[in-house]
């Protein structure tokens, strides 16, 4: 037994031919991969974890007051700081809790059992006042309510954010109310008016769904063009004539096309002439890879084409010349005719 299957040399046309018949292969492979990834992230986003998002907003205007030098107080205040006031300020946080049935209540305290709430101390603003808000209130507004104050620092958007549109209502309403109350308790202003209120909507979420298929569609355009490559080069399966004479080391006395179809003429007188020449005027028996032979009698050995079986094909042929058969030459079967014709160019 050699090892002239391994050590051959590549037969770059019949790889290229191979390769080009199963191209379909890398489209097919890309679309089923870009569905797997669209299917397991929205397997992902929308049924393993809800990602549904509701939101609404409420208007405020600001009229500052003067303080004791003449300058309005608006220098203190900006988006950060009133986000941090709902929280910080139980002015604020405890009138929001008031505004809110027993209802919700309860469903925040069961949502936001073990939240821990990061509170902010704003000078001037909330120091030293006692809190009474409880944790779960505080959490929600933390989690939901933000203020936004941006070219004009008169006007502010109070903004709610939740996956619960019953408590975003609840919360946008309840904001806006403690809001203009504030406004009126502090000496920071004359008044907070209330402008307007948006009604609740479905967030649109920035999808992820597109890359998710692009990337799916990229991986299996690559690896499926590596894997039939790789496939088609480490493939130990003869296709072409030639190929069976190098790997084994033996003429090819004929070849029978798949189906009974006829092999192109020039083919044909070829392995004709090749037949007679090896047979010498003989009757030579043909014999298959998973028959034993008798010794010193000659045989045409049968072997199929396209089965990868490459290793055991030379292993029989090692074993049946130990065994004392003369192995005249090669008979190829199943050869595929519109191949031969491709790779012969015919």
């Amino acid at each position: 037994m050699t090892d002239r299957h391994v050590t051959e040399e590549l037969n770059r046309r019949s790889v290229y031919l191979r390769v080009r018949k199963k191209l379909w292969i890398i489209p097919a492979a890309a679309i089923v991969t870009a569905a797997v990834f669209g299917a397991v992230y929205l397997l992902l986003t929308q049924v393993l974890r809800d990602t549904r998002q509701y939101q609404a907003e409420a208007s405020l205007f600001i009229d500052f007051a003067y303080d004791e030098e003449g300058k309005k107080a608006h220098d203190y205040f900006n988006g950060a700081t009133w986000t941090d006031l709902l929280t910080a300020d139980p002015a604020l946080s405890d009138a929001i809790a008031a505004e809110l049935d027993e209802g919700l209540l309860e469903k925040i305290r069961t949502r936001y059992a073990d939240a821990e709430v990061d509170i902010h101390d704003i000078k001037d603003i909330a120091e030293n006042v006692e809190r009474f808000t409880e944790v779960p209130v505080q959490a929600v507004i933390q989690d939901s309510m933000k203020i936004l104050v941006l070219s004009d620092i008169r006007l502010m958007t109070l903004q709610v954010t939740n996956s619960d549109p019953e408590l975003v209502s609840a919360l946008r309403d309840a904001g806006a109310h403690a809001l203009t109350a504030y406004g009126e308790s502090r000496k920071e202003f004359e008044q907070i008016s209330l402008l307007s209120m948006d009604p609740v909507r479905r967030v649109v979420l920035d999808s992820r769904l597109k890359n998710a298929l692009l990337l799916g569609a990229f991986l299996g355009l690559l690896f499926s063009a590596l894997l039939l490559w790789l496939s088609q080069i480490l493939d130990d399966a003869v296709y072409v004539p030639e190929e069976a004479e190098k790997r084994y080391g033996l003429p090819v006395a004929g070849v029978r096309a798949r189906g009974g179809n006829a092999l192109p003429a020039p083919l044909q007188e070829d392995y004709e002439k090749s037949r007679k020449a090896l047979s010498d005027g003989k009757e030579i028996e043909e014999i298959r890879p998973e028959q034993n032979p008798e010794s010193g009698r000659e045989y045409f050995l049968v072997l199929p084409c396209g089965v990868k079986k490459g290793a055991y094909f030379e292993h029989r042929i090692s074993e049946m010349k130990k065994q004392g058969a003369v192995l005249k030459g090669l008979i190829l079967e199943e050869a595929d005719v519109a191949f031969l014709k491709q790779y012969y160019r015919l």
